[in-house]
């Protein structure tokens, strides 16, 4: 969410103690681009960064990589990095425009084909007799919506954040609901795009209704 990682981390270095350890818990945005992740790029990440780059800028910035672990199939990575103090460069990166410019260009292509691919499905369901969802009220949405899906055909957001019900989904005229509200349909449709939170969702879903229909 930096405007500035460079700038940020160097700003960092200098209020820190030399030698003294800094943990980073950094987004994977180049798996999840490549994953087709819909909160990969959006106005909150704001760069399709690298490891290589963000190595390359924290070490400019004056820290020394002590060490990095992947978590969860790559969705973070944790650095711990020590603080040279007063030790500082211009970065200079690796130039990756092309195989970057490849990537974007093939996340920009799935989601438009995406988001065509689920208005076909939602076609298919009686719209006065099933409740269509969508889960997210937040970037994910916002992204699919963006990308051509036809919010008119949604009943609600789904979330669940307690501080998000019954508030409208900014961009949308889409209100938002807890999860439980799926309960009592008699078969309702939920569209999830929620990259490595999909799973834990279906599971939550399938629990309040084993009659729901889940669009992935």
């Amino acid at each position: 969410h930096l405007q500035d990682p460079y700038i940020t981390n160097k700003e960092i270095s200098e209020e820190m103690p030399k030698n003294s350890l800094m943990f980073i818990s950094l987004p994977a945005i180049w798996e999840w681009v490549k994953k087709f992740q819909p909160n990969g790029l959006n106005q909150e990440h704001i760069y399709l960064l690298s490891e290589v780059h963000f190595e390359e800028l924290s070490d400019a910035s004056g820290f020394d990589l002590v060490e990095k672990k992947y978590f969860a199939e790559k969705h973070s990575i944790f650095y711990v990095f020590k603080n040279r103090k007063n030790n500082y460069r211009e970065p200079v990166y690796k130039n990756i425009y092309k195989e970057s410019l490849e990537i974007y260009n093939k996340y920009v292509d799935h989601f438009s084909i995406t988001a065509e691919n689920i208005n076909l499905k939602i076609k298919n369901f009686n719209l006065g007799k099933n409740s269509i969802y969508i889960f997210g009220a937040h970037v994910f949405t916002q992204f699919l919506i963006a990308a051509g899906l036809e919010e008119k055909n949604f009943n609600a957001v789904l979330d669940n954040n307690p501080s998000k019900n019954g508030k409208r989904l900014y961009g949308t005229s889409l209100i938002t609901h807890q999860p439980e509200l799926i309960a009592k349909d008699y078969h309702p449709v939920v569209i999830v795009k929620a990259g490595g939170y999909t799973k834990e969702i279906c599971n939550q879903l399938k629990k309040l209704n084993k009659r729901v229909e889940i669009i992935l």
